[in-house]
């Protein structure tokens, strides 16, 4: 990669880390700020939510206040219109019920609406319409244990509440409990009855007060709490524990009763995403889509300290989520413009910096070019001399005059240099050719008299033949063992001596593998027999073993590594022969034995010529040539030996011989 590509990747990485640590920065910031934003709504929609139920709260204090300043429990005691004593006190109160239905006055009935009780129930009610502009409390009534009113303002529907569920769970719970919100006719307004039991100085149940409160306050809270969000597309919610609607928001400021929009007092909105939120317990923000517009939604519950029955009351507040991403996009349009500013500035200013490098490295390179074309009186000229470039280009000149100093002395010596070589070439081919001729006419030297010998140690064999147990038959025996391998010694080193002066040849033929491998077994089979060791081959029987190459040559190869294999195995040891094929590529021979192994450290140095890694201990015969002439024949045969081995696990020999069409061969 040239330089300028480099400088330019290192702006371009600069650049990026720029943009990405702004992108980050900005992600980060944005999501801080929309984390603000939503902890912002989600407390104020917890404030509204507290608020109103402490408003409600704050209610059944006044009540239960009330009957504390009127002693509520006491008047009850004393104002008892039917006699405990009366024979069948039950008709008594079906007989009252009834004419109280039927808006009756008897006595009885003007009684109860006249005591102390009513009267100041009555009191109570007009004082909170005159101090608030409406009637906070619909009605006021109490009645005894029996469920019988004994006073109320104005007057109710029935008589005897004893048959009512809220008068019996009004009974049987010590707290204020809020009833399910209802429509109600007379004041055409929202309301909620809060019934409260009664308890005599002894603790014990007297009766219960119930209060029904008009929500009129709570809608205005809701109204109110709509307004004072920022925000223009805002819809406020109030559900009860159940996920019925009993409040929304206005679009505007008006009082909002039966028809709240699209949906209705008491529907159930369960399947509204924030709904199903609160009714699994759960509060927080979430953005959802409804009626085709995606909100950003505010859940909350009612803190546990303002809590009663019934009014586990909850809010959910949807903002339309462009209007809460506004603040978000202003800021990352503002940052993304700053980010573009500082890359453009980056960008000028490293391409300054890039090009005032470049301008004096490209004026040093046109000099080397020069220079390595030859011309030695090339000069770097530029500016940049006080700073690092120009001192570069200060060393580039005095080495240029180094450089063409010394090419000028080189040349000299190398011209020197070269004809001492020529000559030592020379004398090395000369002894070189000396060695050959010498290692060929001494091995045709050799042979004569060996063959001589050899041949006489036959007939002596041959006469003594019947005295196997003479001395001058073992005498014989021992002639003709050192004599064959005396013999062998010579063959081999004339071999090598061929293969270095590429005097032998390849003379390659249709040689059926298997057979090869057979008869190489059934040769050395004797040898092997000496040292009591097997020889096993493994053939498959649907081997196709024919291969065009040298039978001569492939034959010494085997028969070389056999006879290693032998030598250098332990007593009643195995040597292992396997004839594999790989596809149409090679044909592999292998040869294994279970012998000493040979150290990873050596088994390069084993195929150079007269190399021997046996220590003195050993008794082997060898001259250290044979796998070296193994090594060379292979390659001349187009193929490779290959081994693997370690001390104490054996050696492995594979010869691979590529297999080739007699028409296409180009080893001749």
């Amino acid at each position: 990669m040239k330089i300028w590509h480099r400088l330019f990747l290192l702006l371009l990485t600069m650049l990026t880390l720029i943009t990405l640590s702004g992108v980050v920065l900005l992600q980060s910031t944005r999501n801080a700020l929309q984390d603000k934003i939503g902890e912002e709504i989600r407390l104020n929609t917890q404030n509204n939510l507290n608020h109103i139920i402490y408003s409600l709260s704050s209610r059944a204090d006044e009540v239960q206040a009330l009957a504390r300043a009127i002693d509520l429990v006491r008047e009850i005691q004393r104002n008892k219109v039917l006699k405990t004593n009366s024979r069948d006190h039950q008709a008594l109160i079906d007989a009252m019920d009834r004419d109280w239905v039927e808006n009756k006055n008897t006595p009885a009935i003007s009684a109860i609406l006249n005591n102390s009780i009513s009267r100041n129930f009555n009191k109570y009610i007009k004082y909170y319409r005159k101090h608030n502009g409406y009637s906070v409390f619909n009605e006021l009534f109490a009645t005894n244990l029996n469920g019988e009113i004994v006073g109320a303002a104005p007057r109710t529907s029935d008589y005897y509440q004893a048959d009512e569920d809220w008068f019996r769970a009004a009974i049987a719970s010590p707290d204020p409990l809020f009833s399910e919100v209802i429509f109600d006719e007379s004041s055409q307004s929202f309301a909620i009855n809060c019934n409260i039991r009664l308890h005599d100085e002894q603790g014990s149940p007297a009766g219960v007060l119930r209060a029904g409160i008009n929500l009129r306050n709570i809608q205005e809270m809701i109204q109110s709490s709509r307004s004072a969000l920022d925000y223009n597309e805002v819809d406020v919610f109030l559900v009860d524990q159940k996920g019925r609607l009993l409040f929304k928001s206005n679009k505007g400021n008006e009082f909002e009763a039966l028809d709240i929009g699209a949906l209705k007092f008491g529907e159930a909105l369960n399947e509204l995403p924030p709904v199903k939120q609160l009714l699994a317990g759960n509060s927080g923000n979430s953005i959802y889509e409804r009626d085709g517009v995606t909100y950003f939604s505010t859940h909350v519950q009612p803190s546990r300290q303002f809590l009663h029955k019934g009014l586990e009351w909850m809010m959910v507040v949807d903002i339309n989520l462009d209007e809460v991403s506004t603040p978000v996009q202003h800021l990352q349009k503002g940052a993304l413009l700053i980010i573009s500013a500082t890359l453009l500035v980056a960008l000028i200013l490293g391409s300054i910096l890039v090009f005032s490098i470049l301008g004096p490295l490209n004026a040093v390179r046109k000099a080397s070019v020069e220079i390595a074309s030859g011309n030695l009186n090339a000069r770097v000229k530029t500016a940049h001399s006080n700073d690092e470039i120009g001192q570069l280009a200060e060393s580039f000149n005095i080495m240029t005059d180094h450089i063409r100093n010394n090419t000028e002395l080189l040349e000299k010596n190398v011209a020197i240099r070269t004809r001492e070589l020529e000559v030592a070439l020379k004398t090395a081919k000369a002894s070189n050719e000396a060695k050959s001729t010498f290692l060929s006419n001494m091995s045709h030297e050799l042979r004569t008299p060996l063959n001589a010998i050899l041949g006489f140690g036959q007939l002596i064999e041959m006469q003594t033949q019947s005295e196997k147990d003479s001395a001058t038959y073992e005498h014989a025996q021992f002639i003709l063992k050192a004599g064959r391998h005396l013999l062998e010694l010579v063959n081999e080193l004339l071999n090598l001596s061929q293969i270095e002066s590429g005097k032998i040849e390849i003379n390659n033929e249709w040689v059926n593998l298997p057979q090869l491998i057979d008869y190489a077994k059934s040769t050395l089979s004797p040898l092997a027999d000496e040292k009591n060791i097997t020889i096993h081959t493994t053939i498959p029987a649907e081997f196709d073993g024919s291969i065009w190459t040298d039978n001569q040559r492939l034959q010494q190869i085997l028969f070389n590594l056999i006879s290693n294999a032998i030598k250098y195995n332990t007593p009643d040891g195995s040597v292992f022969l396997e004839l594999k094929r790989e596809n149409n590529s090679f044909f592999h021979i292998l040869v294994r034995d279970t012998g000493i192994g040979i150290a990873p450290e050596h088994q390069e140095q084993i195929f150079k010529p007269f190399h021997r890694i046996l220590d003195k201990t050993h008794t082997i015969e060898g001259t250290g040539v044979g796998l070296a002439i193994t090594q060379k024949l292979a390659e001349l045969l187009g193929g490779k030996l290959g081994l693997e081995s370690g001390i104490g696990k054996g050696s492995l020999f594979t010869v691979s011989i590529p297999i080739v069409d007699p028409d296409d061969s180009t080893i001749d």
